[in-house]
């Protein structure tokens, strides 16, 4: 759940100093390539928990449950098996 609520505020607080910057007289980019690099590196972080967790959980499923689920996630979310992620 912790994961969940820290990736919720990547984007806010990028928008939210972009808006800041975009305020202002002039862009601190030392402050925004800061920024971005935390981002980056929380967010490099978050891939490798994410990729276990997945692993995790793929193992413990029957190939079955396997084949049914992946048949869900196509089912109810096209996106999966369109070749990438339609935001």
């Amino acid at each position: 759940m912790i994961k969940r609520e820290h990736l919720k505020g990547f984007k806010s607080d990028i928008r939210s100093e972009v808006l800041a910057q975009l305020k202002s007289d002039k862009v601190d980019q030392e402050k925004l390539n800061n920024l971005f690099n935390e981002k980056e590196a929380s967010f490099r972080e978050m891939h490798v928990f994410l990729v276990l967790k997945f692993a995790e959980f793929q193992a413990i499923l029957t190939r079955e449950q396997r084949s049914k689920l992946a048949e869900i996630i196509e089912k109810h979310h096209p996106r999966f098996g369109h070749g990438g992620y339609v935001h």
